[in-house]
């Protein structure tokens, strides 16, 4: 696959209950995991991943449409500021 991403697409359908972007889902907010070995339910898609953010990717109707899922090989380098940069980024998907 080409585009943004630089590993295998890993989740094409997410399973209830499991993994950070579901949670991401459910709460209909950022979830950050600092440290996914001690994410409960954690999907491990790529064994350099040491934590990752997600946010849900929602419509104008509010309908989620994607999940944007950042991993990290570091443990725990995102904070606030990649979040906020992040919403801007999920915000101009459907604006």
């Amino acid at each position: 696959m080409r585009g943004p991403t630089r590993v295998p697409v890993a989740c094409r359908e997410i399973e209830h209950e499991n993994g950070v972007c579901r949670s991401a889902v459910e709460r209909d907010t950022a979830a950050v995991a600092p440290d996914v070995t001690r994410f409960p339910g954690h999907i491990a898609c790529d064994s350099r991943s040491q934590s990752e953010i997600t946010l849900p990717v929602r419509n104008k109707s509010g309908a989620c449409r994607a999940v944007l899922d950042v991993d990290s090989a570091d443990r725990d380098p995102f904070d606030e500021i990649e979040e906020e940069f992040l919403r801007c980024i999920v915000t101009l998907i459907y604006k």
